[in-house]
């Protein structure tokens, strides 16, 4: 190596010829490097389950009433008195831990023996008098079926050109990372909210006064 560097000495090498590939060779080589980590990078959040999207399942209905949507907004409003009233099989008790009864109040469910879960945990975060909308979130109890992070539940009540309304829940489940939710357990949730919407009707239809 010594005499080839002495020889390139002697017959007048141009050695920044040879700086100038090393420092191409450099770059290529730091460029190539770069390019496998951000690839592996990210491979492993595809693959790591922190990093995975978590499921979710959008589920809704429509039921026509012919109650106007003010007065069956009025009953929801009210449902921690009249749901356990008109349908203690699904609801036992219903009582506001934090806040008014508006956005932002908490609120613990304990269930009826006639649904495979005992309690759970929600949220309003919407109460729209405007609108005659609610939103709320299930974010806590054996209702979430050890599956789901949360529920968020949208409930509307459409008004009718006839002077009744169209309830409409929609139901999104935010899964557990790629659980996928039987479609037993999206129609039982269905039949639950329909049983306890057919409940409060009737009473309003029995109790016109109410609400």
């Amino acid at each position: 190596m010594l005499y080839l560097l002495i020889y390139c000495l002697y017959i007048g090498f141009d050695f920044s010829i040879l700086i100038e590939y090393e420092i191409l060779w450099l770059i290529r080589s730091a460029t190539h490097v770069i390019f496998q980590l951000t690839w592996v990078s990210r491979l492993r959040c595809l693959l790591s389950p922190t990093w995975q999207r978590n499921q979710v399942i959008t589920s809704e209905f429509e039921i026509a009433s012919s109650l106007p949507a003010s007065k069956i907004f009025n009953a929801y409003r009210d449902f921690n008195n009249i749901a356990p009233k008109v349908d203690p099989e699904t609801y036992k008790i219903l009582v506001d831990i934090e806040g008014d009864g508006g956005a932002g109040t908490i609120r613990d469910i304990s269930f009826g023996d006639g649904v495979p879960f005992t309690n759970g945990k929600l949220k309003l975060d919407v109460v729209d008098s405007n609108n005659f909308s609610i939103i709320y979130t299930i974010f806590e109890g054996d209702i979430l079926m050890g599956q789901l992070d949360s529920m968020t539940h949208h409930v509307k009540f459409i008004p009718s050109p006839d002077g009744g309304c169209v309830y409409k829940p929609t139901v999104v489940y935010n899964c557990k990372g790629e659980t996928q939710l039987p479609e037993e357990a999206l129609n039982m949730v269905k039949e639950g909210f329909k049983k306890t919407f057919n409940a409060i009707e009737g009473f309003i239809h029995a109790n016109p006064q109410t609400y």
